[in-house]
């Protein structure tokens, strides 16, 4: 099936339906093909909005949408976070931009929303203001909304990664955030921040955005960092400043600045953007196997 516009985002299959942002005609809009490759519908949503640059592998739909029971939930370039029934209504739209202002991101925006107990999660991680914001999902009306700023030097306080939920040391579940040379892990219920691991830019280096989310399973997020270079293994919970206490192991000399490592049974795979793949174990960091894809002129960014 031929797309009406060239999107970014991930497809995401619930039941016998795949939802996806696409643009069609500059406008943010939503598509609904089954598992045949029939179309069932299409949602025209309004104007997209152009980045500071453009990029030829982005567009202005690179976030993904996530899918409940009940609803459809997509986020745009534009600020833009709607969501929609499975059959293609509309419920409620809300813009992040035009509420606490536009992103500063160099990159065309790229952070997906993910559903955290009642709410939908959206994150901004950018040059100035940055936050986490929590939106109810029946309604659309703002649940909270966390600040989330640390002093970095230029771009590297900017993040194209997406939260992840996960149950924290003591079974409590946590909103898992990586940008700005810091994970950090935040409170479903209100955003809070309950713990922050640092220790990704000793030097404070400029230009470390970070684009690639952590892999976590096991109660460890494999965390890569420094633009191809790096891969840390932090022990997800704990309290305050946990950085001496919960980076439990550091590997230099590979890592991946596009695509995102996966994690499961004890081991992260990670897939660097020159097609290298790298199995390690997730509790030490060591190596169980290594391997590579067929050479490829381009980068890899999936």
């Amino acid at each position: 099936m031929e797309l009406p516009g060239k999107g970014s985002s991930t497809p995401t299959v619930y039941g016998d339906k795949i939802f996806l942002t696409v643009p069609i005609d500059d406008h943010d809009s939503v598509l609904c093909i089954d598992l045949e490759g029939k179309k069932q519908w299409e949602q025209v949503l309004g104007k997209d909005r152009k980045g500071q640059r453009e990029h030829k592998n982005g567009s202005t739909s690179n976030p993904s949408p996530v899918v409940d029971a009940d609803h459809v939930y997509v986020y745009f370039q534009s600020g833009r976070l709607a969501a929609l029934s499975h059959a293609g209504e509309k419920k409620w739209e809300v813009n992040l931009q035009e509420r606490w202002g536009e992103d500063t991101l160099w990159w065309p925006l790229g952070s997906s929303p993910v559903l955290a107990g009642a709410n939908v999660v959206v994150p901004v991680i950018q040059e100035g203001n940055s936050y986490l914001a929590a939106f109810d999902r029946r309604t659309g009306e703002v649940a909270w909304k966390s600040d989330r700023n640390y002093k970095t030097e230029k771009e590297s306080d900017q993040a194209y990664t997406t939260p992840i939920l996960a149950k924290d040391e003591d079974g409590a579940e946590v909103i898992v955030t990586w940008g700005a040379d810091h994970l950090t892990g935040h409170a479903v219920e209100d955003g809070k921040l309950l713990w922050e691991c640092g220790g990704f830019n000793p030097e404070n280096k400029a230009m470390w955005r970070v684009i690639a989310s952590p892999a976590l399973s096991d109660g460890i997020a494999a965390v890569p960092y420094g633009r191809t270079s790096f891969v840390a293994g932090v022990k997800i919970g704990g309290k305050g400043d946990t950085t001496m206490s919960h980076r439990i192991w550091e590997r230099e000399g590979f890592g991946a600045d596009c695509p995102s490592p996966v994690a499961k049974d004890g081991r992260v795979y990670i897939l660097t953007d020159r097609g290298a793949i790298h199995c390690l174990d997730l509790k030490t960091g060591e190596d169980i196997w290594e391997d590579a894809l067929p050479r490829a002129g381009a980068k890899f960014f999936s």
